[in-house]
């Protein structure tokens, strides 16, 4: 009987509960949202133009490859920085990560498009080691490679949904700097949705 008993505690704890699941669906919708971003960003910098002109290959693959290459300095810096910030992190990020998106709507010259892509880049993979570390600190190590499949599952599924995600904004514009205002939109009001549910979680402590 007690054998039966603790077969079914076993059990219950090997499956996500919903509380769980939730949060791991809205990980791997952000997940999915920043991969997206960055997709998009390798599909349209080679597009980007300067006085009427389209840059050359070698200037779009600088840009590219520094937008990638900051993602090191960013896994070296998340220590500090989530040890500095905390539960403030994702905020202050999604914050940045909209201005940044904002700077390459509005960029007019090569210099400004590095700055502010390199800026996207270092923050959306900040954001994916936050989602990856609040993973292993949220959910229970028999369950985590789980969690972890199916948030990469939104990654993948981000990158491959990038292409229609720009045919769709091209049928509002087909511009450059249409199609990341429209990121730093959605950007800011994750920002404003992930700053409302961190004051609402701020407020429930103090009672």
């Amino acid at each position: 009987m007690e054998q039966v008993e603790k077969k079914q505690i076993t059990k219950r704890k090997q499956v996500l509960n919903k509380k769980d699941l939730g949060m791991i669906l809205g990980m791997a919708l952000l997940a999915g949202f920043v991969i997206c971003i960055n997709s998009s960003i390798s599909l349209r910098v080679p597009l980007f133009q300067v006085a009427g002109k389209t840059i050359e290959s070698g200037q779009s693959a600088l840009v590219l490859s520094l937008e990638q290459g900051i993602g090191i300095v960013a896994g070296l810096s998340f220590a500090s920085l989530i040890g500095h910030f905390k539960n403030r992190l994702l905020l202050i990020v999604m914050f940045l990560l909209a201005v940044c998106l904002f700077g390459m709507s509005v960029a007019s010259n090569l210099p400004i498009l590095i700055l502010s892509s390199v800026g996207v880049g270092f923050f959306y993979s900040i954001i994916l080691t936050i989602i990856f570390n609040r993973l292993s600190e949220s959910i229970a190590r028999s369950l985590l490679n789980k969690a972890t499949a199916y948030v990469l599952l939104g990654c993948n599924l981000g990158s491959a949904i990038s292409p229609y995600v720009l045919k769709l904004l091209a049928l509002i514009s087909p511009s450059f700097s249409w199609i990341f205002l429209a990121y730093a939109i959605v950007s800011f009001l994750l920002f404003l949705l992930f700053l409302g549910f961190f004051l609402n979680a701020k407020m429930a402590k103090k009672v």
